[in-house]
């Protein structure tokens, strides 16, 4: 009996966490309503614009970093190769 009421609560506790979709969309519906409270028409038209173009940027900017990272990531993974191709010659 013990066991059935602990799988349930877990069951409701796991049921009503919201998983990234749900948050994403939650935040999404949040950040309409402050713009739609707090900003004119004229004003969250230029906001949505100003949203996009920020993401674009940002968006941009995080796959060159992650470029970068790669790129460092082969010429180390090269240099380790070598390295470890001139231990094995002094074997």
């Amino acid at each position: 009996m013990l066991r059935r009421f602990k799988r349930y609560i877990i069951y409701k506790f796991v049921g009503y966490v919201p998983g990234t979709s749900k948050l994403a969309t939650m935040e999404a519906k949040r950040l309409a309503k402050h713009i739609f409270d707090n900003y004119d028409d004229h004003q969250r038209l230029i906001i949505v614009e100003e949203l996009k173009l920020e993401l674009i940027d940002l968006s941009e900017n995080h796959i060159k970093d992650e470029e970068v990272k790669l790129t460092e990531a082969e010429v180390n993974l090269r240099r380790l190769k070598a390295n470890f191709g001139k231990l094995q010659e002094l074997k």
